[in-house]
């Protein structure tokens, strides 16, 4: 989306520096959740149509919200 490398990893959750542009858990609301994905990008890689468009939906694709376990 904006053309950068990933570099966020899981001890940036709740930062500053980031936007969430698409998310989805295994259950119905992320605090009832043990599993989430999320999309991020940087803060400041953002313009303000990017982020209306994140708050209309237009990255949910971002995200597989595949939480299925398989059986062996």
């Amino acid at each position: 989306m904006v053309g950068l490398q990933p570099a966020y990893d899981h001890s940036q959750f709740g930062s500053s520096r980031w936007t969430v542009v698409a998310a989805c858990s295994e259950a119905g609301t992320v605090e009832a959740s043990s599993t989430i994905e999320i999309a991020v990008v940087p803060r400041e890689a953002l313009g303000s149509e990017e982020v209306e468009a994140a708050r209309h939906g237009k990255y949910r694709e971002a995200v597989t919200c595949d939480f299925s376990t398989e059986e062996s």
